[in-house]
C-alpha cells in the first residue's frame, strides 16, 4: 500500500522557503521552488541531470520521469517559476565554475 501524499498549504509552503538560510540560500530556495512546483520527490530530484532539465539552449518545458520496476515514465510540465529555478540554478552553478552549457 503507497503512503498517502500530503500537499503544503501556501502558507507552510511559504515558511518553508523563508526557513532557509546561509551562504547556499538563494540555491536552497530554488531548489525548493523547483520541488514544490513540479511536485518531484526528492529521490527524483538528485537523479535529474542537467540534460534532463536544459536543452542546451534552453529550459525544458516537461521532464520526463522514470520510477518503479517497470520503469514507469510520467511527465512533469515545467512551469515559469520551475523554469526559473532552472536557470538561476545553472547560473549558480556558472559562478561556482562548473562547466554548464551557456545561455538559459
Amino acid at each position: 500500500m503507497e503512503a498517502m501524499r500530503l500537499a503544503l498549504s501556501e502558507e507552510q509552503a511559504q515558511a518553508l522557503l523563508e526557513g532557509t538560510w546561509g551562504r547556499m540560500q538563494d540555491r536552497d530556495r530554488q531548489i525548493l521552488t523547483f520541488l514544490l512546483q513540479t511536485g518531484l520527490k526528492i529521490n527524483e530530484l538528485v537523479r535529474l541531470n542537467v540534460g534532463d532539465v536544459y536543452s542546451g539552449t534552453r529550459v525544458r518545458k516537461s521532464i520526463s520521469i522514470c520510477h518503479g520496476s517497470g520503469k514507469k515514465e510520467r511527465r512533469i510540465p515545467l512551469g515559469p517559476q520551475a523554469q526559473d529555478a532552472v536557470r538561476h540554478l545553472l547560473d549558480f552553478n556558472r559562478s561556482f565554475g562548473a562547466k554548464l552549457p551557456a545561455g538559459s
